[in-house]
């Protein structure tokens, strides 16, 4: 699950930081806005915090998620010469808490698949 975290990364972070013209192609403004936050930021959840060792690397993965959607909001705002977005980081972090709830019954049921542990990472 590593390298799809670092997939996740990577596509959010050239996602958030595309031009516009790209956007508009990739229909990821507009209506469709919210909700692609609210799935990359929940999918990001997942894939960070289902394999953490612990509760405390949960929550440390959690704070460092929350940080680098803050780090993105303001290299857009920075790119772009925009406002910061607080209602995108906002959301992001409400996707983030989201994904924090699931994780709980995720990592029970990969527990039961794989009895020798989660196998976490880092």
């Amino acid at each position: 699950m590593r390298w799809a975290s670092a997939v996740w990364l990577l596509l959010v972070t050239a996602g958030s930081l595309a031009p516009l013209k790209v956007k508009v192609q990739l229909h990821t403004v507009g209506s469709w806005h919210n909700i692609f936050h609210f799935f990359a930021f929940c999918l990001g959840g997942l894939l960070f915090l289902v394999p953490a060792a612990s509760s405390r690397a949960v929550v440390l993965r959690a704070v460092a998620l929350a940080l680098f959607c803050a780090v993105i909001e303001y290299l857009e705002a920075v790119v772009y010469h925009n406002k910061f977005e607080w209602r995108d980081f906002y959301l992001d972090c409400f996707s983030l808490s989201v994904a924090w709830l699931l994780s709980f019954p995720v990592r029970r049921l990969v527990a039961r698949a794989h009895p020798a542990g989660l196998r976490p990472y880092g």
